[in-house]
């Protein structure tokens, strides 16, 4: 009944928009942690193969579900590791990301125990706070390394905490060329999908994530279908807890999706979907269904199609709207959508 409909051929024309605009050398980097955003790792790795130069994923069986599939792509696990994650990251080729003195002799010792060479990318804290070596220890750091057999560092990254912030930016780009003459030939990464449309912080390599999902070409609708209509009397009410009471007498509908598929229930009274090529308020969201107001000059059905975000006919619901509406971002909203929401590839 509910599908989530992803348009691979959208997606690749995003990351090829997005990699045309890079300078020559600078690889390209394609995320799909979290399975793809929730889309579906292993389709949309697919899909893209032929343009990344890199995967970045977050967790082992994320690398590990990709190289079953048939990717063959460097992979970059940015999550943290513990204990046999590790050895499974070096099993599968996988490369890991690095962020304390003690994780990287960790890796060396699991390492060697297998007699195989772990590729690492060293992770510095240049303001997002949130894990990494400090820029303060980079000799240090390549000092250590320069010691280690087993391991070998394949690159350098840090993360931004504010790309679309110019002084936010450009200082954790100083520090981080701070970093820069003491790994020599290694891969720098910074930029995320903001920032890689910027010359100076493309150094090395990008990382782009949801730019892909969510840039020029459309590439994800979520849909569902009008199960019921009715209507309310001026004062009845609607929802849990009487949500919603009606100022006029007016017809209403009952959607086929709700918080467990993924229509968060702060999308109540703030953000419209689109039946019929209308635009109609939600105006209570339950469990498995939601609720939205119907103009009463507007013939609607059971059974049509409802488009929660994405394109409808002439009418476009943009998710990053539909995000800020509901007080969150595009990505909480995409990751959001549950696995019981069906996934529909087109590639055309």
């Amino acid at each position: 009944m509910n599908e989530f409909v992803v348009n691979l051929k959208n997606i690749v024309l995003n990351a090829l928009q997005a990699k045309a605009s890079l300078q020559n050398g600078c690889r390209f980097c394609c995320v799909v942690k979290a399975n793809a955003y929730g889309l579906g790792a292993v389709r949309v790795a697919h899909a893209l193969k032929s343009v990344a130069d890199y995967f970045a994923v977050a967790r082992p069986e994320e690398l590990e579900t990709l190289r079953k599939s048939g990717i063959k792509t460097p992979i970059l696990v940015l999550g943290h590791l513990f204990d046999d994650e590790i050895r499974r990251v070096i099993s599968q080729r996988g490369e890991i990301q690095v962020n304390s003195v003690e994780m990287l002799k960790e890796v060396s010792r699991q390492a060697a125990e297998i007699r195989q060479i772990a590729f690492v990318h060293l992770a510095f804290d240049t303001g997002m706070h949130r894990f990494g070596f400090l820029p303060g220890q980079a000799e240090e750091v390549a000092d250590i390394v320069s010691k280690l057999k087993n391991v070998c560092v394949k690159g350098v990254f840090s993360h931004l905490a504010n790309a679309e912030n110019p002084d936010s930016r450009n200082r954790q780009l100083r520090l981080f060329e701070s970093i820069k003459p003491f790994f020599p030939g290694v891969i720098f990464h910074l930029a995320n999908s903001c920032a890689a449309k910027l010359p100076e912080f493309q150094q090395n390599m990008v990382r782009v994530g949801i730019d892909l999902y969510v840039g020029k070409h459309p590439a994800i609708s979520l849909r569902a279908r009008v199960v019921r209509i009715s209507s309310l009397s001026k004062g009845e009410s609607c929802g849990y807890s009487n949500s919603y009471v009606a100022q006029a007498n007016q017809k209403i509908a009952t959607i086929s999706i709700g918080y467990a598929d993924g229509l968060s229930r702060r999308a109540a009274g703030k953000v419209d979907v689109v039946i019929g090529g209308e635009k109609m308020r939600v105006v209570a969201v339950c469990m498995d269904s939601a609720i939205v107001c119907v103009p009463s000059e507007v013939d609607v059905a059971v059974g049509d199609l409802v488009t929660v975000f994405g394109k409808n006919g002439k009418i476009f619901n943009n998710i990053v709207d539909f995000a800020s509406n509901c007080d969150t971002i595009s990505y909480e909203v995409i990751t959001g959508v549950s696995s019981r929401v069906a996934r529909k590839y087109l590639f055309r």
